[in-house]
């Protein structure tokens, strides 16, 4: 499953932050995902947070890919203008899952996250495009 996602920055600021997250989830990070979603709701819990690097962090924005598909023109177009990232996670929350990261040598304050993905995107689709965050 491909997601691309609009990325928000806590941070208006930051320079080398990303404005988008191509990912690409196999069914292993799926279950590790729906695993988590299911510890959660054993645990009454807000979230679990997964570090693990996920994706092409991106200066492209969601908008600038006119291709819904994400065919290989628009997956080398993201490519093409990636961001070094570093501290890269999975948040799991109750209605769905988002990701985040921090620019390379950033500092907290440049804290960069993803659209929230909901549980039925990912049952619903092969490809998941939110340029809404």
């Amino acid at each position: 499953m491909k997601l691309f996602l609009a990325v928000n920055c806590l941070c208006d600021n930051a320079p080398d932050a990303p404005n988008s997250c191509l990912i690409d989830l196999s069914k292993a990070d799926l279950a590790r995902i729906e695993h988590l979603a299911n510890l959660i709701t054993e645990a009454d819990a807000y979230c679990i947070e997964s570090l693990a690097p996920y994706g092409t962090w991106s200066n492209l924005y969601v908008s600038e890919v006119t291709d819904e598909s994400l065919d290989d023109a628009s997956i080398d177009a993201i490519a093409s203008t990636e961001c070094r990232v570093e501290a890269q996670s999975v948040i799991v929350r109750q209605d769905g899952f988002y990701f985040t990261c921090a620019p390379k040598n950033g500092s907290d304050s440049e804290l960069c996250k993803t659209s929230l993905v909901p549980y039925r995107a990912i049952v619903d689709c092969d490809v998941f495009i939110n340029s809404n965050y």
